[in-house]
């Protein structure tokens, strides 16, 4: 089977990735091979659509340090690190943001992968955020990097990845959701006019 059937197959873009791009996937994400293609296609529904129906209102508790005795504007809100995490998915990985917040402003914006992440690999590309009374809304974006082998013929990957979140530091509540690429491109648009 050639590359390009097995994209086709597998529901893949033609591949548009230049060779460094395709050296730096095959650098920093483990292969996953698969032994057909029905095993590649369930594999991809679950990591590429997954994220779309995966629980969205999660606040890592192991990640939350919310030192709630300390002084602020927004008292008795609390300070300190927060992780945000989409809900485990079936192939059980995870899409994360975390930040700092000291009581007003927020800092050390990132996201990351977490969980099972055999042939997949994350880029965090860039964020924005801002803090409005106490609900923080937080958008970062980034990239899944895909090294998969089916039947021995290789196929890289790359999917843009946008996370939208939300927190509110009295409550200790708040979410991230998944945003599919065209719905967020659409709503990036719909805000600029």
């Amino acid at each position: 089977m050639q590359e390009e059937d097995l994209r086709k197959e597998l529901g893949l873009r033609p591949n548009s990735l230049s060779v460094a791009e395709i050296n730096n996937i095959e650098e920093n994400t483990e292969p996953i091979y698969f032994n057909s293609i029905e095993e590649a296609k369930k594999f991809l529904d679950n990591s590429l659509k997954g994220f779309e129906n995966s629980n969205k209102n999660y606040v890592s508790k192991n990640a939350v340090n919310l030192n709630k005795s300390s002084k602020s504007f927004y008292e008795p809100c609390g300070q300190g690190s927060v992780n945000l995490q989409t809900g485990n998915m079936s192939i059980n990985m995870h899409l994360n943001m975390s930040f700092n917040y000291d009581g007003s402003n927020i800092s050390n914006v990132n996201s990351h992968l977490s969980g099972f992440t055999l042939g997949v690999s994350y880029s965090h590309i860039s964020s924005t955020h801002n803090v409005v009374g106490n609900t923080i809304n937080v958008t970062v974006r980034g990239t899944l990097n895909y090294n998969l082998f089916v039947e021995g013929v290789g196929t890289y990957y790359k999917e843009n990845v946008t996370l939208v979140g939300t927190y509110d530091p009295c409550s200790g509540s708040g979410g991230v959701a998944y945003c599919p690429p065209s719905k967020c491109a659409e709503e990036e648009i719909r805000d600029r006019e």
